[in-house]
Order: structure tokens, then C-alpha cells, then sequence
């Protein structure tokens, strides 16, 4: 959508702890946009991983 931000971040959590990876911010002046990121994250058993 026009004139519209993103924000968005990456954490992981294992036992309750919960760890920071990075995030991503962009901001939209047409109806559309592109963008790219990679991340390579190693993580240990059990461990999850979410977007928010």
C-alpha cells in the first residue's frame, strides 16, 4: 500500500529466554516495492525462531 512503513523483527527463544537477531524497516512511497535481506543464524536444539 501507498505511503505505508514495515517493521519487522527476528528472534529467537530457547527456555523461555528469548534472544535478538535484527530487524528489517522500510517505507513504501508507491503502491509497491521490493526488498531483500539474509540472515544466517545458528541456532541450538530446541531452539525457535519467529517474526513479529
Amino acid at each position: 500500500m501507498q505511503n505505508e512503513e514495515l517493521w519487522l523483527d527476528l528472534w529467537a527463544n530457547k527456555d523461555h529466554v528469548e534472544r535478538y537477531i535484527c530487524s528489517i524497516y522500510a517505507f513504501v512511497d508507491f503502491e509497491w516495492d521490493s526488498a531483500g535481506n539474509t540472515v544466517i543464524v545458528h541456532l541450538a536444539s530446541g531452539e525457535q525462531v519467529a517474526v513479529f
